[in-house]
C-alpha cells in the first residue's frame, strides 16, 4: 500500500512539474525582427492574424528571453541597424551567410534544435529587407505548411493566395 501511495505522489509531482515546464513556454510564433522589418511586414502579419496564428513580435535585442521557444521566425536584412545579423551569424553556416550577404540575395532557411531540442527556427534573411521579404514570398508554401502543422490550421490549397 505504501508503494502505491509513493507512486501516486511521484506521478502527481511529475504531472505538476510537466505542466509548469510546458506552460513556461508559449505556443506563440515568436517573430524576431527589428521594428522596421516588422512594420514593413504588416501585410504578412495581417495574413497570419486572419488565419489565427498566435504571434508575438520580439526584437533581436530582446530575443534571449525567448530563445527556448519552439516556434521561431527570424526575418530581416543583414544591413539593418538593430536587425538579426548577429543571430544570423550564430545560426547560419559560413556558406549560407556568405550567400545572403551578396547584394539582392535572400533565402529561407529552416534550422532545427538551435537553442532547444524541440525547436524549429525559420529564417527569412537577405542582404537587405527587400531580399528577405522576397525570400519569404517565394517560400510561402514551405513555411505555410509548417505553420499549418504547428498551429493546427484548417487550410485548403484553393485558398492559397500570395498575400
Amino acid at each position: 500500500m505504501r508503494f502505491v501511495k509513493t507512486s501516486a505522489v511521484a506521478a502527481a509531482l511529475f504531472i505538476l512539474c510537466s505542466g509548469f515546464a510546458t506552460t513556461a513556454l508559449s505556443n506563440d510564433l515568436i517573430v524576431v525582427a527589428s521594428d522596421a522589418a516588422y512594420e514593413a511586414a504588416q501585410e504578412w502579419v495581417g495574413y497570419l492574424e486572419i488565419h489565427e496564428v498566435p504571434l508575438k513580435h520580439v526584437t533581436p535585442q530582446d530575443f534571449k528571453a525567448h530563445e527556448k521557444e519552439p516556434y521561431v521566425v527570424m526575418m530581416g536584412g543583414l544591413d539593418e541597424q538593430d536587425g538579426i545579423k548577429e543571430l544570423a551569424e550564430e545560426i547560419l553556416s559560413e556558406d549560407e551567410l556568405k550567400r545572403v550577404s551578396q547584394n539582392g540575395v535572400g533565402e529561407t532557411y529552416f534550422k532545427f534544435k538551435v537553442w532547444d531540442p524541440m525547436q524549429t527556427v525559420i529564417m527569412f534573411v537577405g542582404s537587405d529587407m527587400a531580399a528577405a521579404e522576397e525570400a519569404r514570398i517565394k517560400s510561402k508554401e514551405n513555411w505555410w505548411n509548417t505553420f499549418i502543422l504547428w498551429f493546427d490550421i484548417e487550410a485548403e490549397m484553393e485558398g492559397f493566395h500570395v498575400y
